[in-house]
């Protein structure tokens, strides 16, 4: 995961967008995914993310270990500080082509969601207060012990 937020974090959009990403990884950080699709999840996050109207942005990336169903899992989540996802997105945010932005093909979203299934995972979206959206997905046994 830390690969991928590096690669990330150069992208010349993100610098350009006044935007700033940060990671916070708690505990080890090694883990049995498939790091091209992680990768690719992660990236379409984070252009979800740009396309926040709102400026200076800051998009949060967060991998962490946790306990889910008495097994350890890998939280990933990323948070922006945006305007949030209006009702009607967050019913329908991984919905094959449903998309709020102009130029956008809605499937950014449905395509993270079947990554993180392949994975034997979930994932979901909401928003924080006072602003700013969430989101967060868990892959279970995908924590090295």
């Amino acid at each position: 995961c830390a690969e991928a937020f590096d690669e990330i974090s150069e992208c010349q959009e993100l610098h350009e967008a006044d935007c700033s990403l940060t990671m916070d990884s708690i505990g080890d950080d090694a883990a049995w995914v498939d790091r091209v699709r992680i990768k690719e999840m992660l990236v379409h996050l984070i252009d979800n993310s740009l396309g926040v109207k709102r400026r200076p942005l800051t998009i949060r990336f967060t991998s962490e270990q946790v306990i889910v169903e008495g097994k350890t899992s890998l939280r990933l989540s990323v948070a922006d500080d945006g305007e949030g996802f209006a009702d009607d997105a967050l019913c329908r945010a991984f919905e094959p082509f449903f998309t709020t932005k102009q130029h956008g093909t809605g499937l950014g979203l449905s395509i993270c969601r079947r990554i993180v299934q392949a994975h034997g995972g979930s994932i979901r979206v909401y928003n924080t207060l006072p602003y700013g959206a969430v989101v967060e997905a868990i892959l279970p046994d995908s924590v090295l012990e």
